[in-house]
């Protein structure tokens, strides 16, 4: 429960970077490289999933629960 919370904060905070990357017009340099990085600040939250799946599941799925995981959030 408390793991949740940042991972849903910190998505909805990098939808509209994303969305900035995407389709803003003619960004410079400076201004995309402090987009990408702050894309990754936000998303590197996402991993927190991987600990949370672990102990949401049986010892004999968890393995499947982390495959699945890893191609759904990548």
């Amino acid at each position: 429960a408390l793991r949740r919370m940042p991972m849903i904060v910190f998505a909805v905070i990098s939808l509209p970077v994303m969305l900035g990357v995407i389709y803003l017009p003619q960004l410079s340099f400076i201004l995309l490289m402090s987009l990408f990085f702050l894309l990754g600040l936000f998303t590197a939250a996402q991993t927190i999933a991987y600990p949370v799946i672990a102990e949401s599941n049986t010892k004999t799925v968890t393995s499947t629960a982390m495959g699945l995981a890893s191609v759904l959030i990548m």
